[in-house]
């Protein structure tokens, strides 16, 4: 078993790796080639279910080609990690990468996303927050929950993976699926401090620049059919290297990559500003969400042991959430029963494009929610009741809050390639951004109005976006437009 752990990974090409390897072509990448153990894991129930989880959750129902999948984006990481790996392997022999770590990575960026729940981000965002018990669930979490179930159910897997010589291979994949955190405090133990960097690749929330987000920033623009400032992941790859900087050895950028990166970053900033946060998207997901949550006792799945799991329970239970699948909607749309009237209703306005009310969505300095719903209740008044309002707050920003991305990033000059520096956006260019967040609000009405409601709410809303803004839209007058 080990021999064959040893020689799974690394080959070269399409058809790489030995019998069993299998070749996938992709919109993205084009043929991707994924060895024996790789395509074990692709085969299995676990990771199949990501082909029925849409990677942009509801942004179909504005952009009619966002229907591409957690599957193929999985599938399209792992590629990206064979790739940087192969990269920094051949650059820098003396890190020692071995077959055993490279595969490691590559089973890593293909179970990344093995927790994700219905409508990818929709669920963990908007719905488990307001489940009993599932208010702090996270799909890296059951990311790894789903992980250790594949394994559990395909001991054939796990036996290979547990016949490895350089570490605790299970553990450095979990830890791999889990990422760094944003201040790198961790202390990890799949692997000895010295390989440090290969963290970094596929989850890296310490300076935000990783294989994910170059998958799903090129995927995403493709399917929504909007173009994007960055197109490839070559240039990243080829110009990296691992340098040790401050007692751990880091992955670290050329310093004429530094536009590029910026560039990188700002379509993180397009994406959300484009589609992501999209007002109507926005609407249909928070619909969806109160749905499943008016819902979520009625919806049962069957657990481990045959044991009933409500959809607050499930996100616990590997076998429950393994049905846990985009076909909760149809499936609450399809019930007839009384229990789910009101979901029902609410899918049927999504369907119908009979939103929720809203106010105009408004910037805001900062978000303080307390201030905020202040606002709000003074603008509904007694208006209407305010139990049926919500605000509905994101931030749009660069991947790091209000700090520059590239304060997280060091680089490495040509000449100097074993020292690291930061740079400062004077450095830089003399365009870039002053601010790097945007702090969005909108007021919303949960009920269908009645013509008397949305007389009232045309009040409401202008007294609130006052309130926020500070000043009302100021239209022009003939004269004025004329000019």
């Amino acid at each position: 078993m080990e021999g064959e752990l040893m020689k799974t990974s690394l080959s070269e090409g399409p058809g790489r790796g030995q019998s069993g390897s299998k070749v996938y072509n992709d919109p993205i990448h084009g043929q991707i080639s994924l060895d024996r153990l790789l395509v074990k894991i692709v085969d299995t129930q676990q990771f199949q279910r990501l082909r029925f989880i849409k990677q942009m959750g509801c942004k179909s129902f504005v952009y009619p080609g966002a229907v591409h999948t957690r599957f193929e984006h999985s599938i399209g990481t792992c590629h990206l990690a064979h790739k940087y790996v192969k990269s920094i392997r051949r650059g820098q022999p003396e890190l020692g990468i071995t077959d055993e770590d490279a595969l490691c990575v590559e089973i890593g960026a293909l179970c990344h996303d093995l927790g994700h729940g219905p409508f990818s981000h929709v669920f963990d965002c908007n719905v488990t927050p307001h489940l009993p018990g599932a208010e702090h669930w996270k799909h890296e979490g059951g990311s790894i929950m789903m992980f250790d179930h594949l394994l559990d159910t395909h001991p054939q897997i796990r036996e290979e993976l547990e016949h490895g010589r350089d570490g605790d291979n299970i553990e450095f994949i979990r830890e791999i699926i889990r990422g760094t955190s944003k201040d790198g405090d961790q202390n990890f133990i799949g692997r000895s401090r010295d390989k440090w960097f290969l963290y970094e690749i596929v989850a890296n929330k310490l300076s935000g620049i990783d294989i994910d987000k170059w998958d799903y920033f090129v995927r995403d623009c493709y399917f929504l059919g909007i173009g994007s400032s960055f197109r490839d992941s070559k240039r990243f790859i080829q110009f990296s290297r691992v340098i040790e900087v401050k007692g751990r050895r880091r992955i670290c950028y050329r310093d004429k990559l530094a536009e590029n990166l910026y560039q990188l970053f700002n379509t993180r900033v397009y994406l959300h500003q484009t589609a992501v946060h999209h007002s109507t998207a926005r609407l249909v997901e928070r619909m969806l969400a109160d749905a499943l949550v008016l819902a979520y006792t009625h919806l049962v799945f069957e657990g481990k042991d045959g044991r009933k799991k409500n959809l607050a329970e499930a996100v616990h239970d590997p076998v429950a959430f393994g049905k846990l699948t985009d076909d909760v909607f149809t499936r609450v749309l399809n019930s007839s029963g009384s229990e789910l009237a009101e979901s029902r209703a609410l899918l049927e306005r999504i369907l119908e494009r009979r939103m929720y009310p809203h106010s105009r969505t408004l910037c805001i300095a900062n978000v303080n929610e307390e201030e905020i719903n202040r606002k709000a209740e003074h603008a509904i008044g007694s208006l209407l009741n305010r139990d049926d309002f919500a605000t509905d707050m994101v931030s749009i920003d660069y991947g790091q809050g209000s700090e520059d991305p590239i304060s997280k990033v060091f680089f490495f000059e040509k000449s100097e390639p074993n020292s690291v520096f930061r740079l400062a956006p004077s450095e830089v260019s003399a365009t870039l951004p002053v601010c790097f967040q945007d702090l969005r609000v909108v007021l919303l009405y949960k009920k269908e109005p009645t013509q008397e409601d949305s007389e009232k709410l045309r009040e409401i809303f202008a007294s609130f976006e006052h309130s926020v803004s500070g000043s009302p839209r100021r239209y022009l007058d003939k004269s004025e437009s004329e000019n």
